[in-house]
């Protein structure tokens, strides 16, 4: 990881060089873990050794579940402890580089990229052990009602080195026994009772403490068998719902944090704006299975839009090297424009050139946001582009007006893009790897959209002056949580505070007492600062306004300093800040010094090489991860304000929350993970010799300019073919290039509220006629109206899903719903009380066929 003369400048030091593949042993692993309410603190201990006759330096990265924060980093070696500090991220690397160069020890801890992390143990000497401990903090998340952890175990995978020449050692060698215990310790202290605490991945100890809101558990396996699966602790609480808050005390300092999971209405209507961004490049028209992506993507589309329910916002965005859209502004959803997308999504073809999705997006986030309503987006992709973090940052900036579910379709499609890009936007997402899951995969993540949720979110913390993050506090959907922070400048803190939202049930207030015992400790000061920073980061912050844009007289250095304030004054990595400490050694080191990139979380870990080579200063070298280059990162606080100063900038000190733009959030479930992974896979060690230059050259690479298509709903409409019939208005959709399965074509036929006509019964059986239908009633039904026979064939068609085509459930599920809904209210219109009867009658109809 170090830098170019420095090692071999001078003659007492070791130098660096790439000698045979050797073996950097782990022999001992301990987790310990503390969960205060939806919060964690995670320590990792590893003990490493040297077992080779020169000094090494040991890098092995690891990644963190998004929005982890590292706040800890410490080395122990000959029973001395080298604890780390928090410097600037060029500072820190030239103190590592300075100690190596001089014959000390030095470890470095820095963020890399997104999430990920690389820890460099600079000139072990031979024969010693050291242990490192990483210290993170992370909120927790929930799975069906219950909190969850996890600790994920990574195996080691070969082909990761295969770059360097070097066959490792078979797979079976690394699923023996490990030679090493491993010990996970978790212990809860929470605001609600707990009612049970379980394990569905490995066997625990569980035991409560003094009260019924404290426990401990305890996993461990002494004779070595392998964590080769996520270690999960899934966690009942009794009150899971109840808003809770507790207090935090550092030195003169005192925190709250607030947490919102509330239990909504499954019936609550709730209004969004829906856009489906789909890929029509030309990698669209390959296979996948037995028909074309594009005709599968079609077919999803056309489900998507028939799930929908009356009254929402929605859109189509088409892209490839370029975009069209298939209204300028989203159109509220009713037969009429419902129509309109059927024809549309039936001209679609795979014929629009590259992948480039930067364009469609920023024209997306061009249109305002309507009050009340949010934007949801559904990406479906089956490519890869070469700006992938340019995607994820502008959705990621617009975080607070739109959340991203994300599809990639098949083994080309960017993972890193796909995945990222869901991640920043608040939402899910999903691999489609066979012609059998697009559609259910699509329909799952549009029934998460659909749930309700809390919006224009605000907290009063009454009189008390406090400085609040998230600063734009989120909407909160049914199955999330929102945590929120509360530093106060004073000793005074509230005893309740009062919380007030939106939805679609109406106006929401609560009251959320106060924990009045106040907690020594940092956690919640450090995830405090994880959430300012972040805020920071994606234009959320004080600085900023509801659009993102830096507020009148502050710049992007300004961004910076307060970045570097922030971590250096409450001991967390950021991007322009890493953890370097030294070991100051009265002799200094002999003799070449090896490079070992480690892989984590085995016992025998591979350490990958090249040929024999010193390192010089044109030959640059990163430890599997980015290149470190001088002049990289920002060094914005040199010559500027100090972080005190800069510290007390924080946000004008308020009593409530902010006013305007409330962001999105996931319905997803954050895990928090202690990722302990491997050092690096095939590219990471392609690129281990290349300079920075040349990837910061790729980085600039602008894409090219994009236009957007005209688009007419005339052109864009096909002539119907002859015998094809209009029902209630629509087209039902001709499959172009295979035949649908006869759900799906039932599907194609419902209309926006829902209803069903006769002709979508024939498409089952033909037997099924107006005659026929009438046996279908109830005995109070003696004279049915038009209205009551659509009410009839619509229980009808519901019944023939739930029993004909129970296996897709998923894909039908949203139709059926909306089916439900509108025979309910039509039969309340019609006077109709027994609606139960109707359904009864329906299922006996759909046995008897």
């Amino acid at each position: 990881m170090c830098m170019g003369g420095r090692l071999s400048g001078r003659c007492c030091s070791p130098s660096l060089v790439y000698s045979e593949p050797m073996i950097v042993p782990l022999t001992g692993a301990t987790s310990n873990v503390k969960i205060m309410d939806y919060c964690a603190e995670v320590e990792i201990r590893q003990r490493y050794e040297n077992k080779e006759k020169d000094p090494i330096e040991a890098v092995f990265e690891f990644p963190l579940e998004d929005g982890a924060a590292v706040c800890n980093f410490w080395a122990e070696i000959d029973g001395k402890k080298i604890i780390g500090t928090i410097k600037e991220a060029e500072k820190a690397k030239e103190i590592y580089d300075d100690a190596i160069a001089s014959g000390h020890g030095a470890y470095l801890l820095e963020e890399v990229s997104d999430n990920k992390f690389s820890a460099s143990i600079g000139n072990l000497p031979p024969g010693k052990a050291v242990i490192i401990v990483v210290t993170y903090v992370v909120e927790l998340g929930f799975d069906d009602g219950k909190l969850l952890f996890s600790i994920q175990s990574l195996p080691y995978a070969p082909d990761g080195v295969k770059t360097r020449k070097f066959e490792p050692p078979s797979s079976e060698e690394y699923t023996k026994e490990v030679p090493y215990g491993i010990a996970i310790n978790v212990s809860f202290k929470m605001t609600s009772n707990i009612k049970s605490i379980s394990s569905p991945s490995h066997p625990i100890s569980f035991e409560f403490g003094d009260s019924p809101q404290d426990a401990t558990v305890i996993f461990s396996n002494p004779d070595g068998t392998p964590l080769i699966h996520d270690f999960v602790l899934q966690t009942t609480l009794a009150q899971v719902h109840k808003p809770c808050g507790r207090i935090q005390q550092r030195e003169d300092e005192k925190i709250a944090m607030v947490s919102i999971y509330p239990e909504l209405e499954e019936g609550d209507e709730c209004f969004s704006e829906f856009i489906f961004v789909v890929d029509r490049s030309g990698s669209m028209k390959r296979t996948m299975g037995k028909s074309f992506r594009i005709e599968q993507a079609k077919q999803t589309l056309q489900l998507f839009l028939r799930s929908l329910p009356m009254g929402q916002l929605f859109n189509i965005v088409s892209f490839g090297d370029r975009f069209s859209k298939l209204y300028p502004t989203s159109q509220e959803y009713n037969d009429k424009t419902l129509k309109e997308a059927t024809q549309h999504v039936e001209a679609m073809e795979a014929n629009m050139g590259g992948t480039e999705i930067v364009a469609p997006l920023m024209e997306i986030f061009r249109e305002p946001v309507k009050e009340g309503i949010p934007r949801q987006i559904f990406l479906l992709t089956d490519g890869e582009v070469r700006n992938t973090q340019e995607c994820i940052d502008i959705v990621r900036k617009h975080a607070n007006t739109t959340r991203v579910f994300t599809f990639g379709v098949g083994p080309e499609a960017s993972k890193a893009l796909v995945m990222g890009m869901a991640k920043a936007g608040e939402g899910k997402f999903e691999i489609i790897a066979n012609e059998t899951e697009m559609k259910s995969k699509v329909m799952r993540q549009l029934d998460n959209a659909l749930k309700p949720a809390f919006t224009d979110i605000k907290i009063d913390w009454g009189t008390t002056k406090v400085q609040q993050t998230p600063y734009w506090i989120p909407p909160c959907f049914e199955g999330s949580r929102v945590i929120v922070y509360g530093t106060f400048e004073n000793s005074e803190f509230p005893r309740e505070v009062k919380i007030t939202a939106a939805s679609a049930a109406g106006p929401f207030q609560c009251t959320v007492p106060i924990e009045e015992s106040v907690t020594p400790g940092h956690l919640f000061f450090k995830l405090s600062a994880k959430s300012m920073l972040r805020d920071l980061e994606e234009g959320r912050s004080f600085m900023h306004n509801d659009k993102g844009v830096l507020s009148k007289g502050k710049t992007s250095k300004d961004v910076d300093q307060m970045t570097i304030a922030l971590s250096i004054k409450n001991s967390i990595v950021s991007k322009l800040t890493s953890f370097v400490a030294v070991e100051k050694r009265e002799g200094a080191s002999q003799g070449e010094m090896h490079l070992r990139e480690v892989n984590f979380q085995r016992s025998d870990i591979v350490t990958s090489s090249s040929s024999s080579r010193t390192r010089t200063p044109s030959s640059p070298v990163t430890g599997g991860g980015a290149p470190r280059s001088r002049g990289g990162a920002p060094t914005a606080s040199r010559g500027g304000a100090s972080p005190s100063a800069l510290l007390s900038q924080l946000s004008p000190v308020s009593s409530s929350a902010p006013k305007g733009a409330s962001l999105s959030t996931s319905s997803s479930v954050a895990r928090p993970m202690a990722r302990m992974a491997r050092s690096s896979q095939s590219e990471g060690f392609k690129n281990s010799f290349s300079s920075s230059s040349s990837k910061e050259k790729e980085k600039k690479k602008a894409a090219p300019e994009m236009k957007m298509e005209a688009l007419s709903l005339k052109a864009a409409s096909p002539r119907l073919s002859s015998g094809r019939s209009l029902v209630g208005g629509i087209a039902a959709p001709t499959p172009a290039k295979e035949e649908l399965d006869v759900a799906m074509q039932i599907i194609n036929t419902q209309n926006a509220n829902g209803s069903f006509s006769l002709h979508s019964l024939e498409l089952y059986s033909p037997s099924i006629n107006a005659a026929s239908i009438k046996s279908a009633m109830p005995s109070s039904i003696s004279e049915p109206s038009d209205e009551i026979i659509a009410i009839i064939v619509t229980a009808i068609a519901i019944a023939i899903f739930e029993i004909k085509f129970a296996q897709q459930k998923t894909d039908w599920n949203l139709v059926v719903k909306k089916a439900r809904i509108f025979v309910k209210k039509e039969s309340g219109k019609a006077g109709i009380s027994t609606v139960d009867d109707i359904h009864t009658s329906a299922i006996a109809f759909v046995q008897s066929l």
